[in-house]
């Protein structure tokens, strides 16, 4: 297990400067200095990011693209890989694999509709055509849940119960990779705040030779650790190598990579 060695401030501001265009907009943002209710973030890669300013959406973006949580030794994108994104957001992560998936597949799931509205016009404004979006929540059924709503905007979920809430459609991830026909899922990436266990959960087990790298930014809620140590085990059980990236005790990011993919590589 690895503790995540935090930047300083200083150290994440000169980082943007390197990636962003226009990085003069980045501390009128963090400060809320700007009235209106979004910037659009230009990259020197030539994307275009919409934000909102009154939001998470900019740390969001500094763990996609400086402390790039999602990225790790043999876990790269490549041009033909096929993604499945659980948990889109504002598509941050899925516009920043395009830049190495050019002629993969990218199925990107976002269940928030103020989130999803984002995350298609960050799409249509990079004109980025082999993402496939669905406003749809994943979880271990085929239904209609709620999704608890948080006051932050990457924070929803149907674990954690708040007083506020949407009803939403839900898929599960067997349907997700029945309906699509995928054979080889080469990086499924899961920020579901909670849902990731029950997910997991109920994916039969021949599914998982499907799968070949497993990103997850895991949440511990009420204490319940054993859905966690269950997580991990069933993983190792079905041949996934583990390596844990620790932000505390109850929040951190999980990689597994299956064996015979390793050696594979070799």
């Amino acid at each position: 297990m690895m503790k995540t060695k935090k930047k300083s401030k200083f150290e994440i501001f000169m980082n943007l400067t390197k990636i962003i265009k226009n990085w003069y907009v980045i501390p009128l943002i963090y400060y809320g200095l700007f009235k209106n209710e979004f910037s659009i973030i230009e990259l020197k890669n030539g994307h275009k990011i919409k934000i909102r300013n009154k939001s998470t959406d900019l740390q969001a973006l500094v763990n996609v693209l400086v402390i790039k949580e999602y990225e790790y030794p043999g876990f790269e994108i490549k041009k033909n890989d096929t993604i499945i994104d659980i948990g889109g957001h504002i598509g941050l992560f899925v516009l920043d694999v395009t830049k190495n998936c050019k002629k993969g597949k990218i199925f990107c799931y976002e269940p928030v509709q103020k989130n999803y509205q984002i995350l298609k016009e960050n799409i249509k404004i990079n004109k980025i055509t082999n993402i496939h979006h669905f406003n749809l929540a994943v979880s271990n059924e085929q239904n209609k849940i709620k999704i608890f709503l948080n006051e932050d905007d990457a924070g929803h979920s149907i674990i954690e119960s708040q007083t506020k809430f949407e009803t939403i459609d839900s898929i599960s991830l067997k349907n997700i990779i029945d309906i699509h026909n995928i054979t080889n899922c080469n990086f499924l990436k899961m920020d579901c705040e909670g849902a990731e266990f029950k997910i997991l959960e109920h994916l039969p087990d021949e599914y998982f030779i499907k799968i070949e790298k497993i990103v997850i930014e895991y949440h511990i809620f009420n204490n319940d650790f054993d859905l966690y140590e269950k997580m991990k085990k069933r993983l190792e059980n079905l041949n996934f190598k583990i390596t844990i990236k620790e932000h505390s005790n109850k929040l951190g990011l999980l990689y597994a990579i299956q064996k015979m993919r390793i050696n594979e590589k070799k």
